[in-house]
């Protein structure tokens, strides 16, 4: 379908936008998936096996 010159995939952009208010370590996890109730500072989310805040 088009509408004029332009399609309909064209005339609306991308909206998705994904911003975090917290540190981020390089495995892409929140550190709070890096705090546990245990000592430890691996993720809980995959094996990254400590916390580095992303660059």
């Amino acid at each position: 379908m088009t509408l004029g010159s332009t399609s309909v995939l064209e005339a609306t952009a991308p909206v998705l936008l994904v911003t975090t208010e917290t540190a981020v370590c390089v495995c892409g996890h929140a550190q709070d998936a890096h705090e546990h109730y245990r000592r430890g500072t691996d993720c809980a989310l995959c094996d990254c096996p400590k916390y580095r805040r992303g660059r």
